[in-house]
């Protein structure tokens, strides 16, 4: 059982072997409500092992307020981070997975947006070169 998720999102790996996700600290005494929406970190879980065990993938502990997604691309070699600030101010990170199966730790990544909106497509299914791309609106 993983604890300390309050959203259902989860990115599988290609393999099925693990999945990112986001967690938040354990709640505090008489600070619950503000728990439950600050310090969400991502972490990597590889299934059949301890939650203690999972390893941290991306955090912004300069932006303790900051909603964090994560997916990762149907190939399974780009995993992508949304951040959001508020209603309208959001950034797309995205890392190349070097390989896909065994996650390791997320930096170097690249922000590749950062924008007032923005939309995303993903590369056709059989690409030859698969590469997401982005692109901004109204920024």
């Amino acid at each position: 059982m993983i604890h300390w998720v309050r959203s259902l999102g989860v990115a599988w790996t290609k393999d099925g072997h693990g999945f990112f996700y986001g967690r938040h600290p354990e709640l505090r005494p008489g600070k619950a409500l503000e728990d439950t929406v600050r310090d969400k970190k991502i972490y990597y879980h590889v299934l059949g092992t301890p939650q203690s065990a999972d390893l941290l993938i991306y955090e912004r502990p300069e932006e303790p307020m900051l909603f964090i997604e994560v997916d990762i691309d149907e190939t399974g070699r780009y995993v992508f981070f949304q951040t959001q600030r508020s209603i309208s101010r959001n950034e797309l990170i995205v890392k190349d997975l070097a390989d896909p199966l065994v996650p390791s730790s997320m930096l170097p990544h690249e922000r590749c947006i950062s924008a007032f909106k923005f939309g995303a497509t993903l590369p056709p299914r059989g690409a030859q070169e698969p590469r997401p791309e982005a692109r901004v609106n109204d920024v």
